[in-house]
């Protein structure tokens, strides 16, 4: 296909120098699950290599600046924000929560008593969360690539749609044919897990989904994702693609396994 696949390491200036090489643009992604404390530096390093590599264009995936801090998303802010005063061309892209990610918290189990599905989220029922399908980020990325002009210098805040706990549930219930109980968390109920162990440390980021549905103005952008990418995908459209996929996947596996480990670290 004619693609060179290289090594680089993120805690490695000089590999990323050496993989960015040739390269007009860069698309840099960091893990905080694989990196935690390192991930602002690994970001950093992403775009001090592009600079040394004179690359034309660097989108980064980032997170919000908040205040307080939340944790899953500050080291991506803290490396955007230095990405934009360091003279790279740049892009800070932000998505959110990716439609997906309901299989980490196992939002859908098995009722034994009726069959059917249970359905719960440690979230609001009936807020709307910022929701993303992982299918639509290269699209995304590539307007952004192609669009120079629009996109050097702005950040594209954007996701799919705006979906509450309860349309997740109702949207699979449709698209499978499936009974789906919903187990409902109230605001108050949310709140009050600010102290506990939280899969994926997310309560940080859930409550500022909150903060931003209370202040009335959405951080990200649905209009603008369909502009770019009018083929993208709905939670619906997302469940007709991969309802019949078993849960003995390897990818579903991997994410309960993923799980197991983030919980034992917030435990720890």
């Amino acid at each position: 296909m004619g693609v060179e696949v290289v090594r680089a390491d993120f805690d490695d200036v000089d590999t990323l120098v050496a993989a960015f090489k040739g390269c007009y643009g860069v698309f840099g992604v960091t893990d905080y699950f694989d990196a935690f404390d390192r991930e602002a530096q690994q970001g950093i390093n992403i775009v001090d290599a592009a600079k040394a590599a004179g690359v034309k264009h660097l989108v980064l995936s980032a997170g919000a600046e908040n205040d307080p801090p939340v944790v899953l998303l500050q080291h991506k802010a803290t490396a955007a924000a230095y990405l934009r005063a360091s003279g790279v061309p740049w892009t800070v892209f932000c998505t959110s929560f990716y439609y997906n990610n309901l299989t980490l918290f196992d939002a859908f189990t098995r009722d034994p008593r009726t069959g059917g599905w249970r359905f719960y989220m440690p979230f609001p029922t009936d807020i709307p969360m910022p929701s993303v399908s992982p299918y639509d980020i290269g699209a995304y990325i590539l307007a952004a690539f192609t669009h120079p002009e629009e996109w050097i210098g702005k950040d594209m805040n954007i996701v799919n749609e705006y979906i509450t706990p309860r349309e997740y549930a109702n949207a699979f219930a449709d698209v499978t044919g499936s009974n789906v109980a919903v187990i409902e968390t109230t605001r108050e109920e949310f709140l009050a897990m600010k102290d506990q162990p939280f899969t994926l440390q997310a309560w940080g980021v859930f409550n500022w989904f909150i903060d931003q549905h209370d202040k009335g103005v959405p951080f990200y952008d649905v209009q603008l994702a369909k502009r770019l990418y009018p083929e993208n995908q709905s939670f619906h459209e997302f469940v007709k693609e991969h309802s019949e996929v078993p849960a003995e996947q390897p990818m579903m596996i991997q994410c309960y396994r993923t799980q197991e480990r983030f919980s034992d670290n917030i435990a720890a």
